[in-house]
């Protein structure tokens, strides 16, 4: 009887007391780890920017709004994301290419024979290092050395009048365009260049031009009519008959399709291979658009005035689902007039007043190279030939060259 008092009413209360105690004590243990935690980690995260348990799934727009001390102790203390999407190595590599851009100018300005504006370039595919360069009062200048030194050339023209605005080669074919209505042709990387007598029914001065194909090549005009040729520039067929009004610039995807903004900035439209005519499209914004173009999974972007960048996540080009706007720049106010994607993840943006910005992480954050600030142009296009060589354009002759042989664009090189 005694026994059984014990085991039903004694033990149990025993029993109580004792895991009370033993609660008591991980309490204050836990409490302690907590307080280590927390002591530890303010002690090597200083900044006030890092009020975060770093070893929490975060939006990789949380890491990037750390200032670079934060994010090297992030890595050195290995506090790096557990995260299915963001891992260790990734988080290096742009570290790496943070650090890379920051500390070391990878845009040079190339110095030119000639103060015109910039308006395009290419390079030739079947000769790698040689491109060509074209702009106002008929400006055309060759490399052969990948874009470090540049020779002015002549198109035998009457007059320097022309506005040289479009480039673009397929192997050793070349088209140049420009305004007024002008058209030259080269089947040998430009050792020679012939005047194609411009086709006098086309609606308007051109103001694109692509090489599609060995002989085959698209031609945009300044009311948005699209010309094609199948023959090396001697027919030319309208892919799209109606004009669509004076426009501000096109842009061309990789899968043929286009995007135009009206001359005004208040509308664009977008046009599909087999479409019979432009889908009018209103912005989605009050602000007017500055331009347009396609991103490297065919994508619309849009930048408006004032500085915002718009990026369209639909499935198609005419679908209306666009992004918040971002602003580069952190505020309002500056004009930003081109976008190019490096890779996916990495974009740069170009703007007046020597602005140059760039993303890592698919345009969620942004950051400023300040090493072209005191260039005194305005940036009116970006380029990138391939994942090393990239150019900007200008006015009074500007041209920067973007070259690395830094392993910092592979992951594996991490």
């Amino acid at each position: 009887m005694i026994t059984l008092f014990f085991t039903t009413i004694c033990l149990p209360i025993k029993s109580s007391i004792w895991i009370k105690k033993q609660l008591t004590k991980i309490s204050k243990l836990t409490f302690v780890f907590f307080f280590l935690q927390i002591f530890t980690i303010n002690t090597v995260f200083a900044s006030p920017d890092f009020t975060f348990l770093v070893k929490n799934n975060l939006a990789i727009s949380d890491f990037y709004s750390l200032n670079n001390d934060t994010k090297k102790n992030i890595i050195d203390n290995n506090l790096y994301y557990n995260s299915s999407y963001y891992n260790e190595k990734q988080l290096q590599l742009d570290l790496v290419k943070t650090d890379a851009i920051n500390n070391k100018n990878y845009w040079k300005q190339i110095e030119l024979e000639t103060k015109e504006i910039l308006l395009d370039i290419a390079f030739v595919p079947t000769e790698p290092s040689r491109g060509w360069l074209v702009g106002t009062k008929s400006t055309l200048l060759e490399t052969t050395d990948k874009g470090k030194t540049w020779q002015l050339k002549s198109l035998n023209l009457e007059e320097d009048k022309y506005r040289l605005n479009g480039i673009s080669f397929v192997e050793n074919e070349g088209w140049v365009t420009g305004q007024p209505s002008i058209l030259f042709h080269t089947l040998d990387g430009g050792s020679v260049w012939t005047r194609i007598p411009f086709n006098t029914q086309f609606a308007g001065d051109p103001i694109l031009i692509t090489a599609v194909d060995k002989g085959k090549a698209e031609i945009v005009t300044e009311f948005g009519v699209i010309y094609e040729t199948t023959n090396s520039g001697q027919n030319w067929k309208a892919k799209v008959k109606e004009p669509l009004g004076k426009l501000r610039n096109v842009a061309r995807s990789q899968n043929g399709s286009y995007v135009a903004v009206s001359a005004t900035g208040s509308f664009y439209a977008t046009w599909q291979p087999g479409d019979s005519e432009w889908n009018f499209q209103l912005r989605q914004s009050s602000r007017r658009i500055q331009t347009m173009g396609f991103t490297q999974d065919n994508h619309l972007w849009m930048l408006t005035r004032g500085g915002q960048l718009w990026i369209n996540q639909g499935d198609s080009i005419n679908s209306n689902e666009w992004q918040e706007p971002i602003n580069p720049e952190g505020r309002l106010g500056v004009g930003l007039l081109n976008l190019a994607y490096h890779n996916p993840k990495e974009i740069w943006i170009v703007g007046g007043s020597g602005a140059l910005f760039y993303s890592l992480d698919g345009g969620l954050t942004w950051n400023k190279d300040f090493s072209t600030e005191n260039i005194p142009s305005n940036f009116y296009k970006i380029t990138f030939v391939d994942p090393q060589l990239g150019f900007v354009l200008g006015n009074q002759g500007t041209l920067l060259r973007y070259e690395t042989d830094e392993k910092v664009y592979s992951i594996n090189n991490v």
